[in-house]
């Protein structure tokens, strides 16, 4: 068998006239509403982990296209984790009345976890006292080593 019999037909390519996203006045609801009164960076967030949920389900409940599914799954929820470290990182200094410093003003602009996740320990020990809630338990919190504000 050749590779080229193993393979998918390739789709049609867009024609001028294709319309991606548009309003549908037949069915309102089914319209997004992109100008919503929610954080944005929540809302997107909260877009990818439902959107990688959704897929799971799909796979879990035909147990089938985990092959090919599981690249989008794994972006999904990694992009979800870098939304919500964003997020939070922006939060707990604020909580703290911290300024964040030329270096984490970059990290916010990149996609890079590790430095994201050292950012935000930095600031959750003083966040949680400030917030006058309990820490997460150490169990909770492997490898986590905070140095700001401990």
């Amino acid at each position: 068998m050749k590779i080229s019999e193993s393979l998918p037909e390739p789709l049609p390519a867009p024609k001028a006239d294709d319309v991606l996203f548009g309003f549908d006045s037949r069915d309102p609801m089914a319209n997004a509403c992109l100008n919503s009164s929610w954080r944005p960076d929540l809302f997107y967030s909260l877009g990818y982990r439902e959107g990688a949920r959704q897929l799971v389900n799909h796979v879990l409940g035909k147990y089938s296209d985990q092959d090919t599914l599981i690249f989008p799954i794994v972006f999904l929820y990694r992009h979800h984790v870098e939304l919500l470290l964003k997020r939070l990182i922006v939060v707990a200094s604020s909580v703290v009345d911290r300024h964040l410093t030329t270096a984490e003003l970059k990290h916010l602009g990149k996609h890079r976890l590790d430095l994201l996740w050292d950012d935000l320990k930095q600031t959750l020990p003083a966040s949680y006292r400030k917030a006058n809630l309990a820490p997460p338990a150490k169990e909770d919190m492997a490898g986590w080593t905070p140095t700001y504000g401990s």
